[in-house]
């Protein structure tokens, strides 16, 4: 029903995870609402908002990651502690955010556009935020969008 409603109605939608499978059925359900209601699907930007935590490419590196993680794929279900703790595997924690190299983010940036997300939102909650914002400024929005340069 929400999603329904967000097609007939909102200007915008913001999933809070990163897993293409979900996204592409949410996008789908919202583009399907609106087309039903008379409005142009695409008029309705998409955001996803997520973790993000960018690693050294190693095994070491991305159990950290998904450890620094973990407390996302509890929350997205239930906001209990004790979840998180025991029963977050990680293939939730890697479906839900994004985890790994540059051309890790990269390639699951990209999907994510492929199924029509506008903006991806990071979430800082962890130890390598200065690292991770670095790391997307310089390593990653430049292979996802085109540099601008000024005209006079």
């Amino acid at each position: 029903k929400a999603l329904e409603l967000t097609g007939q109605v909102a200007d915008g939608f913001i999933l809070q995870l990163a897993d293409p499978d979900i996204a592409a059925w949410t996008i789908g359900r919202v583009r399907a609402a609106a087309e039903q209601a008379g409005r142009d699907p695409d008029s309705i930007s998409i955001c996803v908002a997520a973790p993000a935590y960018v690693t050294d490419g190693t095994d070491a590196g991305l159990e950290h990651a998904r450890d620094q993680c973990r407390w996302f794929g509890g929350m997205v279900g239930n906001h209990v502690a004790d979840i998180v703790s025991r029963y977050v595997p990680n293939e939730v924690i890697d479906r839900f955010c994004l985890l790994g190299t540059p051309a890790d983010h990269i390639a699951k940036l990209k999907e994510l556009e492929t199924l029509g997300v506008d903006q991806f939102s990071v979430y800082l909650q962890h130890d390598a935020k200065a690292a991770t914002l670095e790391a997307y400024g310089e390593s990653i929005i430049p292979q996802i969008r085109p540099s601008v340069t000024a005209t006079s």
